[in-house]
């Protein structure tokens, strides 16, 4: 079965939607999960989501640690928190560029 377009956007736009989640206040992974299918309806597997995790650690974006009941939580660093506002001016010039396909130049 085909993806869908909105499944096949989050998965490419996932490190931002997470970075915008965690900017909200630290999450655990099964966290970050429940609130990706309450927003959009889509799924992610830990083994999509812990790699990313992963990942944005090594780069310093997040920081992790063990929280009471044994569970990674993950916090936005100030590195995180300049590549999401990088990440969100480029989308937002992605979408105008969008915008304009669907009019002829002038």
């Amino acid at each position: 079965m085909k993806r869908g377009v909105l499944e096949r956007g989050i998965t490419s736009f996932l490190d931002l939607i997470v970075l915008s989640l965690l900017r909200h206040g630290p999450m655990h992974g099964y966290g970050l999960i429940a609130e990706i299918h309450d927003r959009f309806r889509v799924l992610i597997s830990p083994g999509t989501l812990y790699p990313l995790l992963a990942r944005l650690e090594e780069e310093g974006l997040v920081n992790s640690s063990m929280d009471e009941r044994r569970r990674r939580t993950c916090t936005l660093t100030e590195k995180g928190e300049k590549r999401l506002k990088e990440m969100l001016r480029r989308l937002t010039e992605f979408e105008e560029t969008l915008s304009r396909l669907g009019h002829p130049q002038q």
